[in-house]
């Protein structure tokens, strides 16, 4: 019989295999994702015969100062799928993340066919990106010794509708995401991590100071919808929003810093 638990310590080990069988990622990223998020982290899964065969995980943020998370790996063995099994499972997290006081839940996902899928939950397609370019003016790659105050850079470039991270967890994103081959560049004004020519995420008190920290060359970089800089480039759905309380949803989330 299919039991759904909170996860613990002691379930980590299991929830680690069952990441790696389902998803293609390097062992040491997965180690990275479980070693970093004990604190900022809630994971879920279901149980058979004490194996879990399903699991996802809510990870903290905020939402124009109240309470959010962000739904990732959600995963099911080959063997388990198509018994309803994930379904109940979101069900039972989402529940656990109203009594915990989280009023939005957001996920960005893995393929066209899924916005389907979790809008039977009630999420819906809030959140949107542009794609835009921009010149480096040549950094060095030299990074400063202490690493930024990303939360206050975040909130100077994104101003509101944005999904606010704290300091550890954009740091554990510029280890995990060093590990597929990015860079994480900074300075005391400016967050980047660069990916070949794609700037797959930034903060910045001044684009000014982005520039200065890259190599020269022109690179494709993510930007909110609102961004003032960028006024006419086309917008693009990157990600759902669910209210899990009184709060109406707001228009045009920006996701930014994700797994995806």
């Amino acid at each position: 019989m299919i039991s759904f638990k909170i996860m613990s310590g002691s379930d980590v080990p299991g929830l680690r295999r069952l990441w790696g069988a389902v998803f293609d990622e390097k062992p040491e990223a997965v180690e990275l994702f479980f070693e970093r998020n004990t604190n900022n982290c809630r994971g879920y899964f279901a149980e058979l015969e004490g194996k879990p065969v399903s699991a996802l995980y809510l990870l903290d943020c905020s939402l124009n100062g109240k309470r959010a998370h962000y739904l990732c790996g959600a995963a099911t063995l080959p063997d388990f799928r198509g018994r309803g099994i994930m379904s109940r499972l979101i069900g039972f997290a989402l529940d656990d993340a109203v009594k915990r006081g989280d009023l939005f839940s957001l996920l960005f996902p893995a393929g066209e066919s899924l916005y389907g899928y979790y809008r039977r939950f009630g999420y819906e397609r809030k959140c949107f990106r542009k794609r835009i370019k921009i010149c480096g003016e040549g950094g060095d790659l030299v990074l400063s010794a202490a690493f930024p105050d990303s939360e206050e850079l975040q909130r100077l470039c994104f101003k509101k509708n944005f999904l606010l991270w704290n300091n550890n967890f954009v740091r554990f994103a510029c280890d995990y995401y060093s590990l597929y081959g990015a860079k994480a560049l900074w300075s005391g004004n400016a967050l980047a991590i660069l990916l070949g020519d794609e700037i797959i995420y930034s903060a910045y008190n001044d684009i000014k100071e982005l520039k200065k920290l890259l190599p020269a060359g022109e690179y494709l970089m993510t930007v909110k919808t609102d961004d003032p800089l960028f006024p006419g480039a086309p917008e693009t759905e990157a990600g759902m929003l669910k209210p899990l309380g009184g709060d109406g949803l707001p228009d045009k989330v920006f996701l930014g810093l994700t797994l995806e």
